[in-house]
């Protein structure tokens, strides 16, 4: 018995640059509690297994970045540095920028509400913002894994949980109606061998997002609330879609004319994403102009999730997009739901293999999957409760289908100074004994000398047993990983081999069958 094992590459850019010089000045805004759970100030949203407890100083933090340039200038003017915790104890230092998740007409409306870019020295990325909830960060780590900060619980702006991803505990029961009658055109999608995901541009679309009042009165009950909620939530958003595929989403000037404090008059049928769909589309068309937005969604609560496929740019279609939850808050929202909807606006199909709402053509990902654009935690049986902040690479080549198109021009595109790397060789196109562990290897080069991110993932659609089983002879194995620095990938994973361990979502057949795999480079200068 033997399987072969073809591959697939792909290689992007990252939007990102460091600066040469800094300010340093007293950089350390916060320090460690002693208390681990202190006197709590509201509902405690943010459940972790795992955290530190630490005490942000958050006038001293806004006077700092009050000198925060734009991330515009970051390559004529300097940037401020600040010291950010991280759950295992130790801390970090970063360039921050102020970024464009909000208009300049927006944020002359709302002051208060900052969102930026930091840049970690290490090498990590991370989006922040201070808003009248307070500090929030998401951090992206190559060695870590994703990091969080935020309040420990709502109305406190003095104490925060800092904590991995991967320790955030959630009662997930939201899912999202994918409904064939709202998709535009759907079309056969076929795999490449080989392809560049983004031109090295930055592509920047006008978001126009609303907000039912039953959303406004979960986040204090004010449109200025509401706002710094959503901007809390697109930044994040746009940190995964920048790093991933180049994209940017600005909030536009005039957003807080569709946010709406009272549910009882707002034109939303609150609960019901098959009603709300066609309201958003009606109510941004009516109030924002259709010439004035590229892409439209609004949030709402205890609605699930709902999105027309490949929509951006589409007149009459492109505010079909609907995200709401019990707790429109923190990253389960934010990645596995909004991340997810606004995915399908820009093309991207569901990646799972189980049966719920599967999209043959890309169900890439075994059992419930664990990307974005999967179903992890809602459809059993489940990778994981919550998906890792990454697109699977069928997603980034949907996505990459969509915006290349010949009609989606709505864009504002801003060229890149970074060059993508290229995939020179892999290991791939071997024979390998059945029932024996192999590896994948890719050689890349990077004229820029960048630090690169790597991504094996197996590209087999064929509808099989979930979990996989070792005598399937089609259909995925194997699970994607979160991007890491390691240009191999061994299958299973080192350390179960090591242990002996037989890990249920990496299973090695026993069968003669051909396995076709794609490995994904990220360019992160």
């Amino acid at each position: 018995m033997s399987k072969t094992a073809k591959l697939f590459i792909a290689m992007g850019c990252f939007a990102l640059a460091i600066s040469a010089q800094s300010q340093v000045t007293n950089n350390k805004y916060w320090s460690d509690s002693p208390l681990k759970t202190p006197l709590l100030k509201g509902k405690e949203v943010i459940q972790a297994v795992k955290y530190r407890t630490v005490s942000f100083d958050l006038m001293g933090l806004k006077s700092a970045l009050s000198n925060v340039s734009s991330v515009n200038d970051k390559e004529k003017e300097v940037p401020v540095i600040i010291e950010l915790p991280h759950p295992d104890g130790t801390s970090s230092l970063y360039e921050v920028w102020e970024n464009n998740t909000m208009h300049e007409g927006l944020k002359s409306k709302f002051p208060e509400i900052k969102a930026y870019d930091a840049i970690g020295l290490s090498g990590d990325f991370a989006k922040i913002d201070v808003t009248p909830h307070g500090f929030h960060a998401m951090i992206l780590s190559t060695s870590k894994g994703s990091m969080f900060i935020d309040p420990f619980s709502m109305g406190d702006t003095e104490n925060y949980k800092v904590y991995f991803k991967k320790d955030f505990r959630t009662d997930k029961k939201m899912r999202c109606d994918f409904m064939s009658k709202l998709l535009k055109g759907k079309k056969e999608f076929n795999p490449s061998i080989h392809k560049e995901f983004g031109t090295c541009e930055l592509r920047t679309y006008r978001f126009a997002v609303a907000a039912t009042g039953e959303y406004t009165s979960y986040h204090g009950g004010t449109v200025a609330l509401a706002q710094a909620a959503q901007v809390t939530t697109m930044n994040r958003v746009n940190g995964v879609y920048e790093r991933d595929m180049a994209i940017t989403m600005t909030i536009i000037a005039n957003n807080d004319l569709i946010i709406f404090t009272n549910s009882g008059s707002d034109p939303y049928t609150n609960g019901s994403p098959g009603n709300m769909i066609n309201e958003n589309q009606t109510e941004i068309d009516n109030t924002i102009g259709s010439s004035n937005y590229d892409i439209g969604h609004v949030f709402g609560t205890n609605s699930g999730g709902l999105a027309g496929l490949g929509v951006v740019c589409s007149n009459g279609n492109k505010a079909r997009g609907v995200t709401g939850s019990a707790n429109p808050v923190g990253d389960p929202f934010d990645i596995d739901y909004v991340a997810h909807e606004t995915g399908h606006q820009f093309g991207a199909n569901h990646t799972q293999n189980n049966s719920c709402n599967r999209n043959n053509a890309t169900a890439m990902e075994p059992g419930s999957a664990s990307t974005i654009m999967g179903y992890a935690g809602i459809c059993a049986p489940n990778v994981q409760s919550n998906s890792d902040d990454h697109f699977h690479g069928v997603s980034l080549e949907e996505m990459h289908n969509e915006i290349m198109s010949g009609g989606h021009t709505c864009e504002a595109i801003t060229s890149l100074t970074n060059t993508a790397p290229t995939i020179t060789a892999t290991n791939g196109n071997v024979t390998v004994p059945a029932n024996t562990p192999f590896a994948l290897t890719a050689t890349v080069t990077d004229p820029d000398g960048d630090a690169l991110e790597y991504c094996w993932e197996q590209m087999d659609n064929t509808p099989s047993t979930q979990p996989p089983v070792a005598t399937s002879t089609d259909g995925p194995n194997f699970r994607s990983n979160s991007p890491d620095a390691s240009p191999t990938r061994y299958f299973p994973n080192l350390a179960d081999l090591a242990a002996g361990v037989t890990p249920t979502w990496e299973v090695v057949p026993s069968v003669t069958r051909t396995m076709n795999f794609r490995v994904t480079v990220r360019d992160k200068p």
